[in-house]
């Protein structure tokens, strides 16, 4: 559209030229006085407003205008009219204008100054802009189906269209964008960067998209940033080249993106950090390793392990063959097969081995690919807790084989004793009596290392150093690892502090000692060392029968013979022994290992064939104050007393036998078999009952309830429990109460005598 902007070239012309070229005109030319009123019309505007010209002139311009708008073109012309150099020279406004007949229709108005030799006028180019704004409203319908925020840019960069997508990610108006340069949707740091590739798009106009490569951010109205991406594309018009972009918010995508690439990084950390990774061919030749593979069997490289043939120098026993990977069934995976690798040092390691074989288009196996994962530790431990387990269920039949064993020993301890008595003068007869004594002296030692071992005894703690406990032993364990033996106590820089039974810590180290002396026959060097260290739960991890915590750590070491693996899974068994016969009964180290579960602790053994071994006791810490010990007693044993007893034992023979002693010995007694028994008995007797002699272990209930039920009525009563085992929680936790003693089995009738007496005489 011609526009009037030639302001010099009109003053010179006549009134019948302008006239000519203004009726020439496509737009509508309405020339208006200072005053505002019209001066002139052309053709082209009584078409539009559908006026005569005559019916225009004078009129105010205003009168193509509805009035709803005159006001804002009223501003418009006034502020072109004050500063008209100023202003850009046919710069439009888009308003409404109204024709004759009331219809409005969209225009777009230019003004033009025009001097005269009388005054100034104002030439004001009116277009009809309908079929302009239909195709922006389909264009901008177009804009708004899209998914993404489109804006639409001038080549100055200011903004001329946008869609609602815009309006909602943006957080803008659409009037606060247009006129608006583009970089107000970018962050500052952003713009120099945005500017130079809208200018490098300018010149060379195809569709690019920015943000590939590197981020780039959005800006909402609020300040908040979001990642984008951006891409350009022209659109021709007849005012010039306009860019549309389109911008796409991809935060979700940055999010998935990131959340990938963090679970691709932690399963690579994963599989680089737990679990070995190869590649391999049907022969054995390593094509790939990872770097966790390398550690796992202890090389220095990847190049060092790519190197080794996997089938020759990896596996051990000729494990691997394609057979073992490609078996019937299997097709093209095989999960979790267990092997065996040698490592660069030369020991073993079990791996569990899963993959996949890939084959070309014949079917031809190319190479394995295989994770592995190093199980050797998982094996111990399994390894370890089974022989716990079978060493507990031992121990369970061996409480029940000693209890049993004491009730039989019990009985003939007494009937020996009494003949020993009754035969004293009886010079051939009298030894006889006197050998069944030791034997059965004998069969309880065998009973009481068993009841050690099932952790079924009563034990007497009490706090003492185990640093000043070894030197009391010191001399005794000199004398008994003869002169060729070198022993040597190394004490830790602290003292540690146990709580246990000071007989039974001493018959630790004794065993301990006697059998490194025994794995030395030609002499040797044997030390034995305390410490304060602490356990934690990575330790009891691979030890499952230790807890964690504080321990007193005692290490027996000797440089004797050692023992091979398959002994050491053995070492704690009872009867288990390779010494000779006779030499030995296999229980010293399962008493060993039975007083040391039963006092809190756990005791491990290494040993090495032809290197020694070293035994290592550990025993919970205390920081309790070292008990005293006390004085033995010097009173001479009572013989006996007219007191009233109770007798409640089950089996038969030893209640017979119990009874027919303590009748001699000038007790009241009563007997019963049972609780129900006693307690019937209790009820009906007239006498008091002075003691009560019970089994811990009754049929029914037990003997310490059968004390509760009795005690209640009578306060004076004293208690004697007996027992060939016990791991009742009351005996245990009662066992330094005056009101109640405890008696093992088997026993001699004289040392049954003797506690009585103290029992009765305590007051």
């Amino acid at each position: 559209m011609p526009r009037f902007y030639m302001t010099q070239v009109i003053q010179a012309v006549s009134d019948e030229v302008f006239r000519a070229l203004a009726e020439s005109a496509p737009d509508g030319i309405v020339l208006v006085n200072q005053e505002g009123r019209i001066v002139l019309v052309n053709l082209q505007t009584e078409k539009l407003f559908g006026y005569r010209r005559e019916e225009l002139l004078d009129k105010p311009l205003e009168i193509l205008i509805p009035e709803r708008l005159r006001g804002r073109h009223r501003g418009h012309r006034a502020g072109y009219m004050g500063q008209p150099l100023l202003r850009p020279m046919g710069a439009g406004l888009e308003l409404f204008g109204l024709r004759k007949d009331g219809t409005e229709f969209p225009i777009e108005i230019s003004l033009s100054p025009v001097k005269t030799e009388d005054s100034s006028l104002v030439c004001s180019a009116i277009r009809d802009i309908t079929d302009r704004k239909r195709i922006e409203e389909r264009f901008r319908a177009l804009l708004d189906s899209a998914p993404d925020a489109m804006v639409v840019a001038g080549q100055d960069g200011r903004i001329v269209l946008v869609n609602s997508q815009t309006e909602s990610l943006f957080g803008y108006k659409r009037a606060e964008l247009l006129g608006q340069p583009v970089e107000v949707l970018v962050p500052e740091r952003f713009w120099k960067h945005h500017r130079g590739h809208r200018d490098n798009y300018m010149s060379n106009p195809q569709v690019r998209s920015m943000g590939a490569g590197h981020d780039l951010y959005g800006l909402k109205k609020d300040g908040t940033e979001f990642p984008v991406e951006i891409s350009l594309s022209p659109q021709h018009t007849d005012e010039g080249t306009l860019v549309s972009t389109t911008i796409r918010d991809i935060t979700e995508r940055k999010q998935v993106e990131d959340a990938l690439r963090q679970s691709e990084a932690n399963f690579r950390a994963m599989i680089e950090g737990t679990y070995g990774v190869y590649r391999a061919t049907p022969e054995g030749k390593l094509l790939m390793v990872n770097d966790a593979l390398v550690k796992m069997l202890g090389y220095q490289s990847e190049k060092e392990l790519l190197a080794r043939n996997l089938a020759t120098e990896i596996f051990e026993n000729a494990e691997y063959t394609p057979l073992s990977f490609d078996q019937p069934g299997r097709q093209k995976q095989f999960v979790r097969s267990e092997a065996h690798w040698k490592r660069k040092d030369g020991k073993t390691t079990t791996v569990e081995i899963s993959g996949r074989s890939v084959r070309d288009e014949t079917g031809r196996i190319l190479y394995y690919e295989v994770i592995a994962e190093d199980v050797s530790r998982m094996r111990g431990v399994e390894q370890r807790l089974r022989h716990v387990q079978k060493m507990e269920a031992i121990g369970r039949l061996a409480g029940g084989i000693a209890h049993d064993f004491n009730n039989v020993l019990g009985v003939i301890v007494a009937y020996s004793e009494m003949l020993v008595e009754k035969l004293h003068d009886d010079v051939e007869l009298s030894p006889l009596a006197v050998s069944i004594c030791k034997a059965v002296e004998r069969g309880g030692s065998l009973t009481r290392q068993l009841l050690a071992f099932s952790r079924q005894q009563v034990l007497q703690p009490q706090v003492v150093s185990v640093g000043d406990h070894l030197d009391g032993v010191k001399e005794m364990l000199g004398r008994v690892i003869g002169e060729d033996i070198h022993l040597s106590i190394i004490r830790g820089s602290s003292d540690p502090r146990v709580k246990v039974d000071p007989t039974q810590l001493e018959q630790v180290v004794m065993n301990l000692v006697v059998n490194a002396r025994d794995a030395m026959p030609n002499g040797g060097r044997l030390s034995i060392e305390t410490a304060e260290i602490e356990i934690d739960e990575d330790y009891c991890g691979r030890n499952p029968d230790a807890s964690p915590g504080r321990f007193a750590m005692i290490a027996v070491s000797d440089t004797g013979h050692g023992m091979s693996p398959d002994v050491l899974s053995r070492l704690f068994e009872p009867f288990f022994t390779t010494k000779e016969q006779g030499k030995g009964t296999g229980l010293g180290l399962a008493t060993i290992y039975g007083i040391v579960k039963q006092s809190g602790g756990h005791v491990t053994a290494y040993s090495e064939v032809d290197r020694g071994t070293t035994f290592r006791v550990y025993l919970p810490f205390t920081r309790e104050a070292i008990d005293k010990a006390d004085l033995p007693s010097t009173e001479r044993v009572a013989p006996g007393g007219k007191e009233t007893i109770l007798l409640v034992e089950d089996e038969e023979s030893l209640r017979s036998v119990t009874h027919e002693f303590l009748t001699n010995k000038g007790y009241q007694v009563l007997v019963a078999e049972n609780v129900h028994q006693a307690l019937e008995i209790a009820e009906k007797t007239s006498r008091q009952i002075d003691l009560l002699m019970t089994d811990v272990v009754l049929p029914g209930e037990s003997g310490p309830k059968l004390a509760d039920r009795l005690g209640g009525a009578r306060p004076q009563m004293k208690v004697l429990f007996v027992s060939g085992y016990t791991a009742d929680a009351l005996v245990h936790g009662d066992a330094h109460r005056s009101d109640f003693a405890f008696l093992s089995k088997p026993f001699s009738l004289n040392t049954l005598a003797r506690k009585i007496r103290t029992i009765l005489d305590a007051k």
